[in-house]
């Protein structure tokens, strides 16, 4: 028994032993110095500074001392509690909270203060935004639609309006907003469209207007779901000028080319010219040539309306007469060729030819020269003809001498008796009274 219980006892010591050893090694492992390792510190109640190494005293000095706020600390790269403060303000005040239904008539300014800031109402009626509204007056939305308070300032001073958040809009019907106004729905639903009738270029059918492009002089136009196109001109088929074919003209040699009538090229820009003295009407411009309709003022191209009352004219009530022929509505000049000493009338009009020494007809400027140089000192007047610088003159007739008349014509009438105004009214007075 005794030495059973000796080697229960030895055996207990060798465990204890091992379990020491293991507590020793984790008290090690944790970083904790046993006090045979720890020298002379062992012995002290109180370490002081001078009892540590430098390298240690250094790195303990170097610590912040305890204090209350980050700055003690000498962070720098940390909010302050004051910045952290309002950074939640500011984003509880963005959070949306619920602030319940509203009637249209409940959208009133009264509710643009701070304390309503995120507040969500839900709107029970259509309603028009005003100037509280962020978007604007003006703008119909329908009922159902959110609408929140907002702060729109740029600045310290805070601005308040309304914003709309969400809504829906539904179809519109003649008593209700929806996607349009009813108004205009009404006046849609009512619309006459079968006033409109295709014309030129347009074609409806079921209320679709669609263009219409004449396949027969298309000249590469063509209309389609995407819209009317003109393709490019190609060698076969006419279309647009083409990019390349545009730099092709550009480069062209265009000098070989010069301006004509009614033609003008001017870097490398080809123009029709009008002669304006001349238009009777005609102009070019940007859009082209163009021929304005006549007027009782200005020649010009006869209108539809000209065309019109010239076809209903009645022209029966006019005659060929002296100098002019009607024959079915054409009126022509006519000449006496028996006498016309160089009058004709052709296309071009009216002409009278210039007279030769065979034919009569106007006198020509070297005719109208020859007679104003004519050398008229050889010719010179006899008895009662005159002749001075030109002027033929004939002196008046005496009882001795011939002039406008001859001596004895002369003598005859100055021995007629003339009787007096009196006379002649005494005469017939005395007849009178017979």
């Amino acid at each position: 028994m005794e030495v059973n219980s000796m080697s229960s006892i030895l055996t207990t010591l060798a465990q204890s032993k091992q379990i020491a050893n293991a507590v020793l090694k984790k008290v090690k492992d944790k970083g904790y110095a046993l006090s045979s390792d720890l020298g002379t510190l062992a012995s002290l109640n109180e370490v002081a500074e001078s009892n540590l190494a430098s390298a240690l005293a250094s790195k303990i000095n170097g610590k912040a001392d305890a204090a209350t706020t980050i700055s003690g600390y000498g962070i720098t790269d940390a909010y302050t509690k004051t910045e952290v403060d309002n950074a939640i303000s500011e984003s509880q005040a963005a959070v949306l909270k619920p602030g319940g239904s509203l009637a249209a008539e409940g959208i009133v300014a009264g509710l643009l203060v701070e304390g309503n800031l995120g507040k969500v109402y839900n709107i029970t009626e259509d309603f028009t935004t005003t100037d509280s509204f962020v978007e604007g007056s003006g703008k119909v939305h329908p009922a159902g639609t959110n609408i929140y308070v907002v702060d729109v300032s740029a600045t310290s001073t805070p601005s308040y309006k309304f914003d709309v958040l969400a809504g829906s809009y539904g179809v519109a019907t003649q008593s209700g907003n929806g996607l349009m106004s009813a108004s205009d729905k009404t006046k849609l639903d009512n619309a006459d469209v079968t006033a409109y009738t295709a014309g030129n270029g347009i074609s409806i059918s079921s209320h679709a207007v669609s263009a219409v492009v004449d396949s027969t002089n298309a000249n590469g136009l063509s209309v389609g779901a995407n819209g009317l196109a003109l393709a490019a001109a190609t060698t076969t088929a006419a279309g647009a000028m083409s990019a390349a074919d545009k730099a092709k003209l550009d480069d062209a040699d265009v000098t070989a080319y010069t301006s004509g009538d009614g033609i003008s090229i001017s870097s490398h820009a080809v123009s029709a010219v009008v002669d304006s003295s001349n238009a009777n009407g005609l102009s070019v411009g940007a859009s082209g040539i163009a021929l304005a309709a006549a007027t009782t003022t200005t020649a010009g191209a006869m209108s539809a309306a000209d065309k019109s009352k010239l076809d209903s004219a009645d022209v029966t009530a006019y005659t060929s007469g002296n100098g002019i022929n009607i024959t079915n509505h054409a009126v022509a000049a006519v000449v006496d060729t028996t006498n016309a000493n160089g009058l004709s009338v052709g296309t071009n009009g009216i002409a009278l030819a210039a007279a030769t020494s065979s034919a009569a007809g106007a006198m020509s400027a070297s005719d109208k020269s020859k007679l104003d140089n004519a050398d008229v000192t050889a010719y010179t007047g006899t008895g009662a003809i005159d002749v001075t610088n030109h002027v033929v003159s004939i002196a008046a007739a005496t009882t001795s001498a011939a002039g406008s008349m001859s001596a004895a014509d002369k003598t005859k009438l100055d021995d007629i008796e003339i009787a007096t105004a009196q006379q002649i009214t005494d005469m017939i007075a005395e007849l009178d009274s017979l």
